[in-house]
């Protein structure tokens, strides 16, 4: 093992334009990041054995990449004794990620291989499930048992009657997966007039039961610009609306020029913002977490844990929450629920989601390299 770790230190010297700092022989830990507009210009890096801490620097002034190197040791506790391992306590499989045992794959970086990178790894289990699904099907014909099929009931809208459980479950199971896509032409969005292109029937049966559950009206106001996104969201957000009697929507501006539009701002029926804001089309996986952001914003909405609403009622402090997303991260979703819902809580939070692919700026203005993150802002 230390042999591999020589060689690959030895192969990272001789690359070019690239500076190893750590010495094989002795455990340094780095002490924190000292950044600015959220980019790591500065690194302390502490020696454990002498306590020296050294400040690294690129000679330009320019941003430090940072890898976490996660060892050697493979997590392979679970199979020891059952499946065939070798010396270093990897996984030994055939060209299928199949081991010795029958029935039982292994993928990823537990596995005996040359190259252990993240695209190796999905490939790795990409094959074993394609791999064991064929196992699957082989036992079903050859013992004639086959497991039942989940049976699908539509959820019917009632005035009362449906549990808060039943709400929140009906309401999460509206996944992006199945949500309008905000890749969609926005003239087929405004042209149709219907819902019908955009809600599959077990949809609509999901938004009926949400629309249900909401407390008061809400108004949609729109902030529209000469983008053909703008002509979608507004095609968007008139179909929600012609579901439900608890949506209107009105159109503030059709030419605006502040570069936060296109824009919708959740609003009471008497104009009073909530606090809620969506930029660019809220489709993708941000579909779901739209639709509860509205059924928060019309009353109670969701529960919420009494001692985590009182710390939230806490802040007396105006507080802008900047939430920005991409619409095909699965973990954006969380992020941007979670923050709506603490705006819909106390009228000092503004919650505000930008879809990156349409606000550029605000990803060059935040130097903004994630998936999914929250830029806060306070009066202070």
């Amino acid at each position: 093992m230390e042999i591999q770790i020589l060689q690959l230190l030895e192969g990272a010297k001789a690359a070019k334009g690239l500076t190893v700092i750590i010495d094989v022989f002795r455990a340094f830990t780095v002490e924190a990041y000292m950044a600015k507009n959220n980019a790591a210009k500065i690194i302390p890096v502490k020696d454990v054995q002498t306590g020296e801490v050294t400040e690294y620097r690129d000679p330009k002034g320019d941003n430090i990449g940072v890898f976490v190197f996660a060892g050697y040791a493979p997590a392979t506790s679970l199979v020891k004794g059952i499946a065939e391992l070798n010396e270093q306590g990897y996984v030994i499989t055939d060209r299928n990620m199949k081991t010795n045992v029958e029935g039982l794959y292994a993928a990823g970086d537990v596995c005996v291989k040359a190259l252990r990178q993240v695209v190796t790894a999905v490939a790795d289990g990409a094959l074993a499930a394609t791999e064991l699904e064929k196992y699957a099907a082989a036992l079903q014909q050859k013992t004639g048992f086959k497991p039942d099929l989940p049976i699908t009931k539509n959820v019917t809208s009632s005035k009362a009657g449906v549990s808060s459980t039943d709400s929140n479950s009906s309401s999460s199971n509206l996944t992006g997966s199945n949500s309008p896509n905000s890749g969609s032409s926005g003239s087929d969005l405004s042209d149709s007039g219907s819902s019908n292109e955009l809600f599959t029937a077990d949809m609509k049966a999901q938004l009926d039961t949400v629309f249900s559950r909401m407390e008061q009206p809400l108004l949609l106001r729109l902030y529209l610009d000469e983008r053909s996104v703008s002509t979608e969201l507004e095609g968007y957000m008139q179909t929600l609306a012609s579901m439900t009697e608890k949506l209107s929507v009105e159109i503030i501006d059709r030419e605006n020029k502040n570069s936060d539009a296109p824009c919708v701002r959740v609003c009471l029926s008497d104009g009073t913002e909530t606090g809620l804001a969506f930029h660019g089309v809220p489709g993708g996986h941000e579909f779901t977490s739209f639709v509860l952001g509205l059924y928060n914003a019309s009353g109670t909405g969701q529960a919420l844990d009494s001692q985590i609403e009182a710390e939230i009622h806490s802040i007396t402090e105006p507080v802008d929450l900047k939430v920005l997303v991409s619409l095909s991260c699965t973990m954006c979703p969380e992020l941007v629920t979670a923050s709506q819902k603490i705006a819909s809580i106390n009228p000092n939070i503004r919650a505000e989601v930008y879809d990156l692919k349409h606000f550029p700026n605000m990803k060059e203005k935040y130097n903004f390299t994630s998936f999914s993150g929250a830029i806060l802002r306070t009066s202070k």
